[in-house]
């Protein structure tokens, strides 16, 4: 109600069949352009929901800690992530919406490296654990802002349906992260598997975006 009230009729008086819908969809599935940020957006934001996933048993099982242990670092993950977000509002008014992007990616993978590399030589201390997954997630918040601001953008007049779009993509992939994480015999290492593959492809994705000129797409 509060929506038809105080929306402009414009917006309203839109077409909003579901061949509409659909015709909607069809245009942003076909956009190189919004299946880059849309994908690397993706990528970039929920592969740490992998880690979320397996975190409880790294904790306890290959940190030797407790439940309340276990509290604390999932907390310090959210931190990284707010903290993040937090300087993607200060770098806004600074740099491109592209230049925030990759710098939050390029912070994402370093710190999955980081992790990939303590992991593989079974090097495992809550400080070898948490600080590359707090820093990746650090990573996380910078670059999510942009990444949907540029999704959205690719077509403004159909954001709505890019919004949802992208969303699903981003359950998608975290759901699919996850169960990867499960695979192996140490959750530590294939979380950081994990984390430094989405990175680098969400990274690829963002080039293949910025190569693609808007007025080509939509």
């Amino acid at each position: 109600m509060l929506v038809w009230i105080f929306v402009s009729d414009a917006a309203l008086k839109r077409e909003t069949s579901a061949k509409a819908v659909m015709d909607d969809y069809k245009k942003l599935i076909t956009s190189t352009k919004f299946l880059g940020y849309a994908l690397g957006g993706s990528l970039a934001t929920t592969a740490f929901y992998g880690f979320l996933g397996v975190a409880s048993y790294i904790v306890l099982h290959q940190l030797h800690g407790t439940i309340h242990d276990v509290g604390v670092y999932l907390a310090l993950v959210m931190v990284g992530i707010w903290l993040g977000t937090f300087s993607s509002t200060r770098l806004v008014s600074k740099i491109s919406l592209n230049t925030m992007m990759a710098l939050g990616s390029s912070i994402s993978i370093g710190f999955s490296i980081l992790l990939f590399g303590y992991t593989y030589f079974d090097y495992l201390t809550p400080w070898s654990v948490m600080i590359p997954v707090v820093g990746f997630c650090y990573g996380v918040g910078l670059t999510s802002p942009a990444s949907l601001t540029n999704a959205l953008n690719v077509n403004p007049k159909i954001a709505g349906s890019a919004s949802g779009l992208y969303g699903f993509l981003q359950m998608a992939i975290g759901a699919i992260c996850t169960s990867l994480t499960a695979l192996g015999n140490n959750p530590a290492f294939s979380a950081a598997c994990v984390l430094l593959a989405a990175s680098l492809i969400a990274q690829f994705c963002y080039q293949m975006a910025r190569r693609v000129k808007v007025s080509h797409e939509c």
